[in-house]
């Protein structure tokens, strides 16, 4: 799909304050947070508003306060939430649907038992509950008599492409410039300021938030090095009956400690059953392959077939799509080499969440060069390690 340039021409002979690349979804919250304050700011987008090219599609994204990859994310979870309800203010959208969560381990590790003390560190409700409760109060899913399960009340899902279109929309409501279908090819950074070319033009700033998602040409080569750019997919299946797979009808579940997942019918016919799984690494997001072949689709199809007993095991519908991953699964968010160049990649498939937390440190360091928001184990000056 082609997109057509919206090339500003005042843009490209004035100087901003903040001038961000990517309006994916970090850019998208990084841009609203910017606006908010009233700061001088714009963002560049190769593709448009909310396009399918990225690391974003599929519809919905999942919302759990409980984070079993550690207690530093809950305070960071909960900020999002308020945002992500600040923005629904805002905008007169409904982006956050509360569903509950419902986790199993089935046997696959500790699960249970590290999300419950992540839950009591950061004095997060939460609940452990026992195989006959389970099938007491969630018939749809199918446990051993040894099951263990946690509950998160305030899980649920978000809509994914209102969310980053209502981000950017309200951005340019308060001030912010868009333009899109630009691709940058270099940033080049002086004692004044810094230079971003595309490849239409060129534009200066005092400072660059980079957000270019699963495009890691444009960070330093030591970073991008420890990024994998892999492929994933999402798959929805046919409930025999939709209704009973409905908000309120149905909890978001989590399954095999972490790998599959879960949520409600949005659209009244299906439910996204997804598996979190890497189909391939190291592909170029610039030209992978996004056909569905029937293999990939198998272990989804098998899955649904041992828990859902009440949904069809075959995928009725499947697409791919690519992320960016860390070599620790967290992602990079600060400065690394360029104090006038401020960093968000690398959010490992749980970035959606907390991209309105992430946006507003992103606006933080890139305007006042610090943020209150505990991050430090974000650090892109961390020591590399292998992946878990």
């Amino acid at each position: 799909m082609e997109y057509e340039s919206t090339v500003d021409s005042d843009l490209s002979t004035n100087a901003l304050d903040v001038l961000v690349v990517g309006a994916g979804t970090m850019g998208a919250m990084t841009l609203w947070q910017l606006a908010r304050r009233g700061v001088s700011c714009a963002a560049i987008e190769q593709f448009g508003i909310a396009h399918d090219q990225g690391a974003a599609g599929g519809d919905t994204r999942f919302y759990r306060a409980i984070y079993k990859e550690g207690s530093e994310y809950t305070p960071l979870l909960s900020r999002a939430l308020e945002l992500w309800h600040e923005l629904e203010a805002e905008t007169g959208t409904t982006l956050y649907t509360r569903t509950g969560a419902l986790y199993l381990d089935d046997g696959a590790d500790d699960t249970i038992d590290r999300l419950a003390a992540v839950a009591e560190t950061g004095g997060v409700s939460h609940e452990i509950v026992d195989a006959a409760t389970i099938r007491s109060r969630y018939p749809h899913h199918r446990v051993s008599d040894d099951q263990r399960g946690l509950v998160d009340p305030e899980a649920g899902f978000l809509r994914a492409d209102r969310a980053i279109a209502s981000a950017l929309l309200r951005a340019q409501e308060l001030g912010a410039r868009l333009v899109t279908g630009e691709r940058v090819i270099g940033i080049t950074s002086d004692a004044d300021g810094v230079t971003v070319q595309t490849d239409k033009t060129f534009y200066r700033a005092e400072r660059v938030v980079l957000t270019t998602g699963p495009w890691d040409a444009l960070l330093p080569e030591v970073l991008s090095r420890r990024l994998d750019i892999a492929k994933v997919l999402l798959t929805w299946y046919l409930p025999k009956n939709a209704t009973k797979f409905s908000v309120g009808e149905y909890i978001s579940v989590v399954r095999e400690g972490g790998r599959f997942f879960s949520v409600p019918t949005t659209d009244g016919e299906t439910i996204k059953f997804g598996d979190t799984s890497i189909l391939s690494s190291h592909i170029d997001p610039d030209a992978f392959d996004r056909r569905v072949r029937p293999e990939y689709v198998a272990a989804t199809d098998a899955a649904v077939s041992r828990y859902l007993p009440d949904v069809i095991p075959t995928a009725t519908r499947a697409s791919i799509h690519h992320e960016a991953f860390t070599d620790d699964h967290h992602p990079f968010v600060g400065v690394f080499d360029d104090p006038r160049i401020v960093i968000g990649c690398g959010f490992s498939g749980h970035g959606f969440k907390l991209s309105p937390t992430f946006g507003e440190a992103l606006a933080d360091l890139s305007t006042a060069g610090e943020t209150a928001h505990d991050i430090a184990f974000l650090s892109p000056h961390r020591g590399a390690v292998c992946q878990r």
